[in-house]
């Protein structure tokens, strides 16, 4: 009779396959844990540059609306200055008296 292998469905195995188990769980949850890590992380960056581009947005439009203005009084003022001078000269920009 030939000699047959014995089943381990022995205590040591059961404790085998709860430390395997465990460790297989403890994995996922420490990659979901990352993941959640990463996840707020990005969110974060992503919720500080909105805020930086928002500060941006504003900063370029106050910019516009400063170009705009200086460019309607400049316009303006060239208009006054063909109305007092007759003759219609130009006036250079930056030309000063000597």
């Amino acid at each position: 009779m030939a000699k047959r292998k014995k089943r381990r469905n022995s205590l040591s195995k059961l404790l085998e396959d709860i430390v395997d188990d465990t460790k297989d769980f403890v994995d996922d949850l420490t990659d979901r844990a990352r993941d959640v890590e990463d996840d707020l992380r990005h969110a974060m960056t992503d919720g500080l540059k909105n805020g930086k581009k928002k500060k941006s947005k504003k900063r370029s439009k106050k910019l516009n609306k400063s170009v705009r203005s200086l460019h309607e009084s400049i316009s303006e003022l060239s208009k006054q200055v063909e109305q007092t001078d007759g003759t219609g000269t130009k006036v250079k920009v930056g030309a000063g008296s000597h």
